[in-house]
């Protein structure tokens, strides 16, 4: 809880409300205190895809990660059971199929029976692709380097599709919005210290 508090602190700090120091203004040469907001180019919240148990929650608030890294694992034995399955479903589905054509060549089967397998095998097909999607689903990768700003979920919990996992941003390239008053935008330009 504390290094939760220390970590919100240090958030407001490179996320919050800041207070500018200095602007010159070129036109009166004094300087005024100015207020912005310094936030990350990329933020996103992560949710799931898919109804399932959270195994494994490698990074918690304040983790660094880098891109490519398992920020959420989840637990698809039942997934996967049924991806092996609708991949046998497809093989039966293929062999029939081909059997069914080799028959027509000989005229020994109905044009009907060549076309009905090939449906089947196209549909067999199309289930191996969603059970695929479901297993692609068990790990949710970093898409960039950088940090976790809030975990939401826990390990153990079960979610379902669409809730929300954790909260996690760039750090290493921030932008910082300004309101200047109006009479600065004729002097101020890139490279104005601040």
């Amino acid at each position: 809880m504390i290094y939760k508090n220390i970590f919100s602190c240090l958030l407001l700090v490179l996320t919050g409300i800041v207070n500018a120091e200095e602007v010159i203004s070129q036109q009166n040469n004094s300087a005024s205190p100015v207020r912005g907001m310094l936030k990350p180019i990329h933020e996103a919240t992560l949710s799931s895809e898919i109804l399932a148990t959270i195994s494994d929650l490698p990074v918690t608030e304040g983790k660094r990660f880098k891109k490519g890294d398992i920020l959420v694992k989840f637990d698809c034995t039942r997934y996967k059971a049924e991806q092996v399955a609708a991949e046998a479903e497809f093989t039966a589905k293929k062999k029939t199929s081909d059997n069914n054509e080799e028959l027509a060549s000989y005229n020994a089967t109905a044009r009907l029976e060549v076309e009905v397998s090939q449906a089947e095998t196209a549909k067999a097909r199309a289930e191996v692709n969603v059970a695929k999607s479901m297993v692609n689903g068990c790990e949710i990768r970093a898409p960039w380097s950088g940090r976790v700003e809030e975990t939401i979920a826990h390990a153990h919990e079960t979610v379902s599709p669409g809730k929300e996992l954790l909260r996690i941003l760039d750090d290493s390239t921030l932008e910082i919005s300004l309101l200047v008053p109006s009479k600065w935008l004729t002097t101020l330009k890139t490279g104005t210290n601040v």
